[in-house]
């Protein structure tokens, strides 16, 4: 919830080692999915899973990098297929720059195909912007 295990091992849009990175999904199933995605990497099944649980966030945020159109993606060099590759490199790039420039989370298609996620930077956080989230939920 704080960002932090992203910051030290990297996600997609931040590089291992960076930046505090809040991965939030659109739907219960891409975050089902994206999480099964990261445990198949690291060669684990999501049968594995042991202490998740399913957080709801209200996120109100002024200044968010949207790469979820296929123009948005060629206007900052991506394509469809970068934010889906294995090696995230490029798209940790774009991370990297939107958060030196204070961008405040980027909104872009999720790496499983299937809906969308939200990448939010915590430390570029702006004084109107809201985060908040429910109680946890049961994993499904």
């Amino acid at each position: 919830m704080s960002g932090e295990g992203a910051r030290t091992v990297g996600g997609r849009w931040n590089p291992p080692d960076s930046f505090a990175t809040l991965y939030l999904a659109s739907t219960l199933d891409t975050a089902v999915a994206e999480v099964a995605r990261g445990f198949a990497a690291q060669g684990r099944r999501i049968e594995e899973a042991v202490g998740l649980v399913d957080y709801h966030y209200d996120v109100e945020l002024r200044a968010v990098l949207d790469l979820r159109a296929e123009a948005s993606l060629e206007v900052v060099g991506l394509t469809a297929a970068d934010t889906g590759s294995s090696d995230r490199r490029r798209c940790q790039g774009i991370g990297d720059a939107a958060h030196y420039v204070g961008v405040e989370a980027i909104c872009a298609p999720s790496a499983v195909g299937d809906g969308y996620v939200l990448a939010v930077f915590t430390d570029k956080q702006g004084p109107d912007s809201v985060i908040t989230h429910g109680p946890p939920m049961p994993w499904p």
